[in-house]
């Protein structure tokens, strides 16, 4: 067993990254040709998506979590876009 020193863990975890940033990037991201096939591909495969009623419970929260996410990002890419000045 290798000592505990010898563990390849990782090192300061890093600073936050400012929202600001996160929106700027996202707009960005999502505004080039390339961003935009992603956006629609990811849309697809969460919102476009209706499970039957044999879908279980944990493949219900899985995709909801997956929505979630497509939509958090898109609400950052809508913020970045609409405050061009901040960094």
């Amino acid at each position: 067993m290798m000592p505990e020193h010898d563990w390849p863990w990782p090192g300061e975890p890093p600073a936050p990254t400012p929202v600001a940033s996160l929106e700027k990037a996202c707009a960005r991201l999502f505004a080039s040709p390339d961003g935009q096939v992603l956006l629609t591909h990811l849309r697809r495969q969460t919102q476009a998506v209706a499970l039957g009623p044999e879908a279980s419970e944990a493949r219900l929260r899985h995709l909801e979590g997956q929505r979630a996410l497509v939509l958090s990002l898109e609400a950052l890419a809508r913020r970045g876009a609409r405050n061009p000045l901040s960094p």
